[in-house]
This record gives structure tokens, C-alpha cells and sequence, in this order.
């Protein structure tokens, strides 16, 4: 196999990583900040958060599939259905990092944002989401890696007796395995070794440090 057909099996599973990646952050910052500050969707919500992060995967593979398969056509629904299911390996240690930062903010950050009379909005956007920049870039490469981990199992969909496979790095490392290829097959997992190195050096490592040093002046700037 070509390296460069490798290159762009390992460009559709990247933009189907980043896509639940993206969508689980959404998420993690809108269910985090309304637990950590209402006591109600906190009793509700925590337990079940941690019951779902305890399930693998392949647990969400019949409702996911059910649902998004049957109502989008293919490949469509094959492809929001596989986004979907990276998303549930990811997102569950992203709310409870996002819930753990916004938990631990001094009391004097709410008193003081009355009393300067900020709206949700000027809440969120300056105090909540700087102060969970870090839970959220320090969780990042778990969350990655969990995403990763489970990659094959989300590019190769099976529903009833039909089988879909979406073109990315898992499920070519998978083909590659069945013919015998093991060369290729190795090639295929040296790459997306190379590629998880580098994001971790060029993203997740700088990101953490950047979002540390918004995190650690945002009790000097958060009301001005």
C-alpha cells in the first residue's frame, strides 16, 4: 500500500477525532459548569455521568446505531454514528474535569460577580470557561487516547448483517491484518503512533501550559 493512501486513511479518522473531539468539549463545558453550580442537576446528573464513563464503547453501539443509522441515510448516518461513538470514549473525563475546576473556584469569584452584576453570559465567558481551560487541556490526551483506543471498533460498523466500513487508519489496520500484510499493517500503526507523538508535543503539551497560565492569572482579571 501506497503511504500516501495511508496518509489519507489517517486524515479521515484525524477529522473524525477532532469532530467528537470538538463536540465532547461543547458538552463537557455546558453539563461541567451547570452541575458545579446548581446543586439539583449536580445529584442528578453526577451519578449518572459516572455510571456511563464505566461503559466501554462498544455498550453505546446498539441505541447509537438504532437511532442514527435507521433516520440518516448512509453515509451519513454511518458517519455521525461513528462520530458519536469516539464521543462517548471521550467526553465523560472532560465533564468531570470541566465539574472539578468550576467546583473549586473560591466562593469570592460568585459574591464579587454579583456585585459587579454580570450576567450568565460575562459569568461564563470570564470566569467559567478560563477558569476550566486547564481541567480541560490537562484531560485532553486521556480523552484522545480513549478516542483512539476504540477507533477500530468505530470505523467498522456492524448493524443486523450489514456491515459498514468507513475509510480511516482503524479499519485499514484491520483489512491489512486480514490479508496478511503485516508490513503495511505495521507502516499504518508506526503512523498514527508518529501522528499521536506529534499532536503531543505541538498541541496537547503547549495547550496544557498556555491554559495553566490563563488559569493562573484569571483571579486578577476575571471582573475587568
Amino acid at each position: 500500500m501506497l503511504i500516501i493512501e495511508l496518509i489519507v486513511d489517517l486524515l479521515y479518522s484525524l477529522l473524525r477525532l477532532f469532530s467528537a473531539y470538538i463536540l465532547s468539549i461543547s458538552v463537557a463545558l455546558v453539563i461541567g459548569i451547570s452541575m458545579a453550580r446548581s446543586k439539583v442537576l449536580e445529584v442528578i446528573l453526577y451519578p449518572i455521568i459516572d455510571v456511563l464513563q464505566s461503559i466501554p464503547v462498544l455498550g453505546f453501539f446498539p441505541a447509537v446505531l438504532l437511532f442514527l443509522v435507521n433516520i440518516f441515510p448512509p453515509p451519513i448516518g454511518v458517519e455521525m454514528a461513528s462520530i458519536i461513538l469516539i464521543f462517548t470514549g471521550q467526553v465523560w473525563n472532560l465533564i468531570l474535569g470541566v465539574y472539578s475546576a468550576i467546583k473549586s473556584l473560591p466562593s469570592d469569584f460568585i459574591l464579587l460577580s454579583e456585585v459587579y452584576s454580570l450576567n450568565t453570559a460575562s459569568r461564563i465567558l470570564k470566569i467559567y470557561i478560563p477558569a476550566a481551560l486547564f481541567a480541560i487541556a490537562s484531560n485532553s490526551v486521556v480523552s484522545w487516547a480513549g478516542g483512539l483506543f476504540f477507533l477500530t471498533a468505530c470505523e467498522i460498523i456492524s448493524f443486523g448483517n450489514t456491515e459498514y466500513r468507513l475509510r480511516g487508519i482503524g479499519t485499514t489496520i484491520i483489512e491489512l491484518a486480514s490479508k496478511g500484510d503485516y508490513i503495511d499493517m505495521y507502516i499504518a500503526i508506526m503512523l498514527l503512533l508518529a501522528i499521536s507523538i506529534f499532536l503531543y508535543i505541538f498541541l496537547w503539551n503547549p495547550l496544557a501550559n498556555i491554559a495553566a497560565n490563563i488559569s493562573g492569572v484569571v483571579k486578577l482579571f476575571t471582573l475587568q
